[in-house]
């Protein structure tokens, strides 16, 4: 699945194919002009200028083959990555991988740090992997001192979910929203609540609603916290 997400990226970023919430479509044909551009006049001459895209293009297959022929590390480095993930990566996952390091700017061991947390909190795949590295460099997390760090604080958080969920008696919900995952994290790691008073929000909370609501409790806390 991941291997055919990256495959119709790959064509919607270049303009030949179109997506909506249903279906995909061509977004050209003999009748149509070229939906990657945008035709602009200037006097009085068509010119054509590149569609903006949403993200960066992932390298194509010449380049990626360009790069780890002249990089030894990156080579050596996507070698790690296929014995971490016990599978070989495909080539859309090795453009990913360049993409992450070179325009996003994360080193190789950084990357690799990355990818093994990823597989230790059951999320070795590589959109998950493509989306925490996005944010990473986004951070500016480029170090390895840096991405410990950011590692510490991502496993206190889901520590701290875990710990609500189960005091909560939620099962079965799936991954943590980010809500979730923030508001857990400042009951038990910023605010230190214990047990039984973690419990005590959720009780009244359930009291007085009729049901779970995290906003709710988190407003109970709030007003714990402040008094």
């Amino acid at each position: 699945p991941d291997e055919v997400k990256n495959a119709v990226d790959f064509w919607i970023e270049r303009g030949l194919v179109a997506s909506d919430s249903y279906s995909l479509t061509f977004a050209q044909n003999e009748n149509t002009e070229d939906k990657a551009y945008e035709s602009e006049k200037v006097d009085d001459v068509p010119v054509k200028k590149p569609r903006q895209l949403s993200r960066p293009q992932k390298p194509d297959h010449s380049f990626v083959a360009k790069r780890l022929y002249e990089s030894k590390e990156l080579s050596q480095f996507m070698d790690e990555v296929q014995l971490a993930l016990a599978n070989p990566i495909s080539d859309a996952d090795t453009a990913t991988l360049i993409m992450l390091h070179d325009t996003d700017g994360l080193p190789c061991d950084v990357l690799m740090l990355l990818i093994n947390y990823c597989i230790s909190i059951g999320k070795g795949n590589m959109r998950a992997i493509e989306r925490m590295g996005t944010q990473w460099g986004a951070e500016g997390i480029y170090t390895l001192a840096l991405a410990e760090e950011k590692i510490i604080r991502l496993s206190q958080s889901n520590n701290a979910w875990t710990r609500v969920s189960k005091l909560f008696g939620l099962k079965n919900i799936g991954s943590p929203t980010k809500a979730q995952l923030n508001f857990a994290d400042v009951w038990c790691n910023e605010w230190k609540f214990s047990d039984d008073m973690l419990i005590e929000a959720y009780e009244r909370c359930v009291n007085t609603k009729g049901e779970y609501n995290i906003k709710y409790i988190n407003a109970i806390l709030s007003k714990w916290q402040s008094s």
